[in-house]
């Protein structure tokens, strides 16, 4: 008896002293997290995993959570293949353990139609969200900021598969809940104000995008460290604003400003770094300095490549662009390259989608 009493007050201190080390872990990790550095985060949370397995096991909540939080933070640094295995993984563990009514599987499914999107896969990722609006609506309600912000990622979607009137009323409705529940100053809010601006950008009213981006990059100057990648995404942003109303050369004074804190921070191969040099090279394609947008062109496909495959629409955006190069410069790779954009947006991007259609006009008056 004796000894199995002090069997089981070994496990006992060996659990506690094990919960004290996560603990101790978890601090770290969110401090990294909170602060924008992903791949720290990552190794702190595969520590804690690590641990977790050895402890309690996979067939556990506090497992599976800890495994959403590295599938996050890969979607972060853009390496979405692996974030999709995880997240996958960590949908059917929540189901099995905690049950499809649980908000940890919730969020899973947001997790997981958010790496849908990533990937281009945009109608997958409406399909979740819109199943898990209806799931929130019944759970939750309306008026919850988790549902709030499932209808923002709805908006996304919209955006992503071009139907920016669509997008544009759902972000004038989520902008509207969040002022009804007086939730204005938040990370939620202030990405709603952005998603607004980069969706006027899109339908050409660059005064009102401008305008919303501003209020944007003011929220989130109060929100979140000066070097966190969403600040210098709104920032990079805003140069597309300034490019858009000509002003090329402030513009080009941003974006690379961006893409300097953008390496400093996280190094080039992830999403802020090729959309960044996307931006500038639209920028120098307008300035008509063809040789330094050819090169920039070449090295954020070389990104891309990496980061998402070729058959992605990202990628069909930036080949178009460097198919423009091509034909300004007299380049006979102009038509092959163009080609190949349509074959790509023709198997990943609806018919009606806005950049296929231009891709398609510009073909019908070149060949």
């Amino acid at each position: 008896m004796k000894k199995l009493l002090l069997a089981t007050l070994l496990v006992a201190i060996g659990l506690q002293t094990q919960a004290q080390n996560t603990d101790a872990l978890e601090d770290q990790y969110y401090e990294y997290y909170n602060n924008g550095d992903f791949n720290n985060a990552i190794k702190y949370a595969l520590k804690i995993l690590d641990i977790q397995e050895k402890s309690i096991g996979k067939n556990h909540p506090d497992y599976a959570f800890t495994l959403g939080n590295i599938g996050v933070n890969y979607l972060a640094v853009s390496q979405y293949d692996i974030a999709l295995a995880i997240n996958l993984e960590v949908v059917e563990l929540r189901k099995r353990i905690l049950g499809v009514e649980d908000e940890e599987y919730h969020l899973a499914l947001g997790n997981l139609a958010s790496t849908y999107s990533k990937l281009g896969r945009y109608s997958k990722a409406l399909s979740i969200n819109l199943e898990l609006l209806e799931i929130r609506e019944r759970t939750i309600g309306k008026k919850h900021l988790d549902y709030i912000q499932t209808s923002q990622n709805i908006a996304s979607n919209y955006s992503k598969l071009g139907k920016y009137q669509k997008a544009l009323e759902a972000y004038l409705e989520v902008i509207k809940m969040y002022n009804d529940i007086s939730n204005t100053e938040t990370q939620g809010y202030a990405m709603a104000i952005n998603n607004l601006a980069s969706t006027y950008y899109k339908l050409g009213d660059f005064h009102k995008s401008l305008e919303y981006r501003t209020k944007g990059l003011s929220l989130f100057e109060n929100l979140v460290p000066k070097g966190h990648p969403i600040l210098l995404k709104v920032i990079k942003e805003l140069g597309n604003n300034f490019g858009a109303l000509d002003d090329e050369f402030i513009a080009v004074d941003t974006i690379n400003y961006v893409l300097k804190k953008i390496e400093s921070n996280l190094g080039k191969e992830n999403e802020y770094y090729a959309l960044g040099l996307q931006s500038l090279v639209i920028c120098y394609y307008n300035i008509k300095n063809y040789s330094r947008a050819l090169n920039l062109c070449n090295e954020t496909l070389s990104i891309q490549q990496k980061l998402l495959g070729k058959i992605n629409p990202d990628y069909a955006n930036t080949l178009f662009i460097l198919s423009q190069i091509y034909f300004a410069t007299g380049d006979n790779r102009g038509m092959q390259t163009l080609l190949e954009v349509i074959d790509i947006q023709e198997r990943t991007l609806p018919k009606d989608h806005p950049y296929y259609l231009i891709t398609l006009g510009y073909y019908q008056i070149i060949k």
